[in-house]
């Protein structure tokens, strides 16, 4: 798909822009968003056997946060940003609260 092509579909004029679209196969791949693996329900407590949604979502978090600071080597800042959260106070306050290693 050409840049003009694209830039239409993207419902951009800005030339800027367009020129910070990656046409080539390697700058595709790198621009590419890492999606975390769809969890199976398999995975999750059946709602029947009287589940605690609060825990599995502090699981959940425990999960993330973990992943985000081996992803980012430890480094706290960087891991905020692969969370997406507001800020670095925010990912110490969970550490602490979900009691993360």
């Amino acid at each position: 798909m050409g840049k003009k092509i694209l830039i239409s579909w993207l419902g951009t004029t800005d030339l800027k822009a367009a020129n910070q679209i990656p046409s080539r196969p390697d700058e595709i791949i790198e621009a590419m968003i890492e999606r975390p693996k769809q969890v199976f329900s398999s995975e999750l407590p059946e709602i029947g056997s009287g589940i605690d949604v609060q825990q599995v979502l502090d699981d959940i978090k425990r999960k993330y946060i973990t992943m985000a600071l081996k992803k980012a080597a430890g480094n706290k800042k960087e891991a905020t940003e692969l969370l997406g959260l507001p800020n670095y106070q925010t990912l110490s306050n969970w550490i602490e609260k979900l009691d993360v290693q």
